[in-house]
């Protein structure tokens, strides 16, 4: 008998809109079906249920999607936000909809001031009714007994991700192993990479199963094929030293790129790390990168991408830092600090110098060094975590710094390529509110959330006397001029404030989809005697 799944792929197929945002629901999150970014935009786009839209901004808003559209995500989040909390707060309320909303407090999605608490209410009040998505999300940030309770409900619902790591947890005792397999293969039978990495484990030690070492390396290459960097890494070390099949240098290098061309940020510094040893460890081998790299360029070569995609890929949320990890030459600089707008550093011998890159037909890029000399680089292969270049005739394959690495290299940290500026001026004092004069330049395409965290009253004060809740949030997406208005709340200003005050501001942004920070404060200005008088 075919199963509800594909019974609401046909549906969805044949036009049904309410199928559609259901897809939508379920690629995104996960439940059902292995989460996929791609097939949860395709099926959101054809639905005009407010759920289903704001699966849509989620979608454009992710750092991972080829381009991502931030302003227009949050255009849709807001437009969906009122029609969501009806059907969340409303009646019995929907169970969707209340974790939606969630979501809304605890990032700040369309104009929404982020509260953590209201979030995890709106979790609890959703997990109480039966929800399996709000039970894992719970399930995530707790160590107490009941995270294994919400696990197993979230298991129940069949949300992917809870699956395996209760399967995780489960293979920890020999008594509960076959529980932990059966999650694993319908976690499996649902596309999930995660799980047919641990069945291969499983398969491998015999853990639950009788002993199977093909049976094993398939499940694993099942997973690689899924995107698994883990299943990826263990293949390459397999090849490389012909586990289970033929030893094959090239092969197995190829398998190491590709761990790296689609390792996330947080993976990303333990693969270089590999490379990196392998790099000193293994002279003879490291000399296949080459032909390696000729491989990859069949995955990653920029021209199956179009120009957004490959300008995102280079620039990442505005600015992406590449470093080269193996260069057979020193013609190829270390560092390439590249900005969306064009603007670039390059890295010349302990320095970093000012230059231009734009693109020069599908497969190019040219970085201009100064007036009278210019380098051309030929780009083999691109992709999220690498880029192969053949810089002056030579190959050198680059990583993007991870913001971890990035925050430790002082000399990359403090370039202003690599964050925004926001310079506050002297407010215009109103009859019962401050007009904000604020001047922004090297806005990422992300834009910069602003957020009035406190109130000064000494004109040479360092930091907010005072720490409040805020109440108003900023979006800049440009660079220019901008004026705000702002009036606080009476806690914020009564008995403690004078005549003079300086107000803070917290802007944040994204590099390379970890939220980023800084504080910036206003010149003095004159409290209105509205203010000092509550």
């Amino acid at each position: 008998m075919p199963s509800q799944s594909d019974a609401l792929e046909r549906a969805a197929a044949a036009g049904d809109t309410a199928a559609c945002g259901r897809l939508a629901v379920q690629y995104w999150w996960g439940i059902a079906r292995a989460p996929n970014r791609e097939r949860a935009l395709f099926w959101a786009e054809r639905s005009s249920d407010p759920l289903a839209q704001f699966i849509r901004a989620e979608c454009l808003a992710d750092w991972r999607m080829l381009p991502p559209q931030p302003r227009r995500a949050d255009s849709l989040a807001a437009a969906a936000l009122l029609p969501l909390q009806r059907r969340a707060l409303e009646g019995d309320g929907d169970l969707d909809a209340t974790v939606a909303l969630a979501e809304y407090y605890r990032r700040g999605l369309g104009g929404v001031v982020p509260s953590e608490d209201t979030a995890t209410a709106l979790l609890e009040r959703a997990a109480a009714r039966g929800s399996p998505r709000a039970a894992f999300l719970l399930a995530l940030g707790r160590t107490d007994s009941t995270a294994q309770a919400m696990l197993e409900q979230a298991s129940a619902g069949e949300v992917v991700a809870a699956m395996v790591l209760r399967a995780r947890h489960l293979l920890a005792d020999t008594a509960t192993a076959g529980r932990a397999l059966r999650l694993l293969e319908r976690a499996d039978q649902l596309g999930s990479p995660d799980a047919a990495l641990l069945l291969g484990g499983c398969y491998d030690s015999g853990t639950g199963v009788v002993r199977n070492p093909v049976r094993a390396l398939q499940f694993i290459a099942i997973a690689a094929d899924r995107g698994s960097v883990a299943a990826m890494v263990e293949l390459w070390y397999r090849t490389l030293h012909g586990i289970g099949m033929p030893s094959d240098t090239v092969g197995a290098l190829v398998w190491l790129l590709r761990a790296l061309a689609e390792s996330s940020r947080n993976d990303r510094s333990a693969v270089v790390d590999l490379a990196v040893a392998l790099c000193d460890t293994l002279p003879m081998v490291t000399r296949r990168f080459g032909d390696a790299a000729a491989v990859i360029a069949r995955w990653y070569g920029p021209e199956r991408l179009d120009s957004a995609a490959r300008v995102y890929l280079l620039t990442g949320d505005g600015v992406r830092v590449w470093k080269a990890w193996w260069r057979p030459s020193v013609a190829a600089p270390l560092h390439l600090v590249l900005h969306h707008s064009g603007a670039a550093l390059v890295q010349a011998g302990d320095a970093l110098i000012p230059a231009r890159w734009r693109w020069v037909g599908p497969s190019q890029l040219r970085v201009l060094t100064d007036d009278k000399q210019q380098g051309t680089v030929t780009v083999a292969a691109l992709a999220d975590g690498l880029c192969a270049l053949r810089w002056n005739g030579e190959l050198a394959l680059y990583t993007p710094l991870s913001s971890t690495r990035l925050h430790t290299d002082a000399r990359l940290r403090h370039e202003e390529l690599l964050r925004p500026q926001i310079e506050m001026l002297s407010p215009r004092v109103g009859d019962d509110y401050v007009r904000l004069r604020i001047r922004a330049q090297n806005i990422p395409p992300s834009g910069v959330v602003l957020l009035p965290i406190g109130l000064a009253g000494d004109r040479r004060a360092r930091s907010a006397e005072i720490g409040v809740s805020a109440h108003t949030l900023w979006r800049i997406w440009d660079d220019g001029i901008y004026e705000l208005l702002w009036q606080p709340s009476a806690e914020e200003v009564a008995g403690k404030i004078e005549s003079k005050g300086i107000l803070f501001l917290q802007c944040i942004w994204q590099y390379e989809g970890t939220d980023q920070t800084m504080i910036v404060k206003s010149q003095p200005f004159t409290i209105p005697l509205r203010w000092q008088h509550r």
